[in-house]
């Protein structure tokens, strides 16, 4: 693990850029492959900041050794609890970072990147709307973005379809200030993207296979229509097309079979701890132990970094995640049995 002090700096250092050219050599050219992040939760006003930027600069890296396929930062990319103007600051430094990259990027928009809970707090109507948000995408992806899409690689015959599970209407008051009920705290995929998908899923190719790509999976309550988005995936896998199904938004590792339908999540990217004195764990984007309190891990250069981001290779058959930072979190999956 790392600490936050090692991270002050921006440039990466000689030994990571050893640990990056190793596993650069060691990929295998012949499956589909990229470069995976989630929940970066960028916040430009602590030393944690500081990790995200340089994560992104290894990812970076990296994609320019290997020459993955694709190139993905799975939503929440930023921490969203700051004004509008600040959030789409912070989202062009992270973009500035990504100018460089020459193969195709996905960009996909988490419950956290629209600024609403901030609005509610400060009675604001001021929040990242749906057209800022493709705004500055799009610069990046060099695609005219809507928050949903798919990019198709004939090699590998595969479609890659990313949906936006924050495809919510905000609601507002008689002075157009955010309700309680904002997007932050609200998942859901509207009409208009369930009638895109069908189409989508209808025009795929017969000998292709699909990858879908999310900020959160849209199965059950939690994402409103996201029973309905299931059904029509579930009903297209009857030849058993889907390889993958990618998520995040829980902050953990999670695999598991739904439906025949390989779903799988993984850790953010912003992720550290600190112990106190009297050996209590204190925790920031940490969602799977019972601390959680991100005050005493922000700004502390004492603290672990334990986040990262994926390098996958993905197959008809199997699914092998390396974990960069991280090796005890690599993995296979076996991705083709129904079981």
């Amino acid at each position: 693990m790392v600490r936050v002090e090692e991270y002050i700096k921006k440039d990466i250092d000689k030994d990571t850029k050893k640990r990056i050219e190793s596993l650069a050599q060691s990929v295998k050219k012949d499956s589909f492959s990229f470069l995976f992040a989630t929940d970066l939760h960028y916040k430009s006003d602590n030393s944690l900041t500081f990790g995200t930027i340089k994560k992104l600069r290894e990812m970076v890296m990296f994609a320019k050794l290997v020459k993955p396929d694709l190139f993905v930062l799975n939503g929440d990319l930023t921490d969203g609890h700051s004004q509008k103007d600040v959030i789409l600051s912070e989202l062009s430094e992270l973009f500035e970072t990504l100018k460089d990259l020459d193969i195709p990027i996905i960009i996909n928009k988490g419950n956290h990147d629209s600024a609403t809970w901030f609005a509610y707090e400060e009675k604001l109507s001021d929040y990242v709307t749906d057209s800022d948000w493709n705004e500055a995408v799009s610069a990046v992806t060099k695609r005219t973005e809507c928050g949903y899409g798919y990019l198709d690689f004939e090699k590998q015959k595969i479609r890659a379809i990313y949906l936006n599970t924050s495809d919510i209407v905000n609601e507002t008051d008689e002075y157009g200030n955010m309700s309680a009920n904002c997007r932050q705290w609200r998942l859901g995929i509207g009409e208009k993207q369930i009638d895109w998908l069908k189409d989508a899923l209808l025009k795929c190719p017969k000998d292709y296979f699909v990858i879908f790509f999310s900020h959160y999976i849209p199965f059950g309550e939690k994402v409103e229509s996201g029973d309905t988005v299931w059904n029509i995936i579930k009903d297209f896998n009857k030849d058993n097309k889907v390889l993958a199904y990618m998520y995040g938004h829980k902050h953990k590792d999670f695999a598991e079979k739904r439906d025949g339908i390989t779903c799988i999540c993984t850790k953010d990217m912003l992720n550290a701890s600190v112990t106190s004195e009297d050996g209590k764990k204190y925790c920031a984007t940490l969602k799977d132990i019972p601390v959680i309190c991100q005050e005493p891990v922000l700004n502390n250069p004492k603290a672990q970094i334990l986040g990262g981001w994926d390098y996958i290779e993905i197959t008809e058959k199997y699914f092998k995640a390396r974990r960069f930072s991280n090796e005890e979190l690599n993995r296979e999956i076996l991705i083709n049995s129904k079981e």
